[in-house]
């Protein structure tokens, strides 16, 4: 396990994630969460720059889903078109430049319970996104 030690983020990192423009209503985000199967959103601006972030369990905490007589869950479009992300979304956000050493992302996430990274350039523009799932991922690759 020598190897792991020379992973950076960069090896870990989803390139070119599902994103979403700061001006977008919340419904948006629900669509790309509830269509893509994801659970974090990075927020940017026109130019690619990360101005915050978005995720399922926000959405909870700022609306509470609903469900239909099979059970799925679902929003109202109306509801949610209420809230626009750069008022909802976190905005301090936890960032880390391609080249970061895989313990310190692991370091981060695990003490912070963090469930992602974005990845940033240093001009704070969007380059990926690293999850727990992504590191699991990698780290199981070394034992099979």
């Amino acid at each position: 396990m020598a190897g792991i030690k020379n992973i950076t983020v960069k090896d870990l990192m989803v390139e070119k994630p599902f994103k979403i423009d700061v001006e977008e209503p919340l419904s948006r985000a629900w669509k790309l969460f509830y269509t893509h199967g994801i659970r974090h959103l990075p927020v940017v601006d026109k130019d690619n720059a990360l101005k915050g972030i978005i995720t399922l369990r926000d959405l909870y905490r700022i609306s509470s889903p609903k469900k239909n007589l099979q059970g799925e869950t679902f929003y109202n479009k109306e509801d949610l078109d209420r809230y626009i992300l750069k008022h909802v979304m976190t905005k301090k956000v936890f960032t880390l430049p391609p080249e970061a050493p895989i313990g310190r992302v692991i370091d981060i996430m695990v003490k912070r319970k963090y469930g992602c990274v974005p990845v940033i350039d240093s001009g704070q523009k969007l380059l990926g996104i690293v999850t727990h799932i992504d590191i699991l991922r990698k780290v199981a690759g070394y034992f099979s």
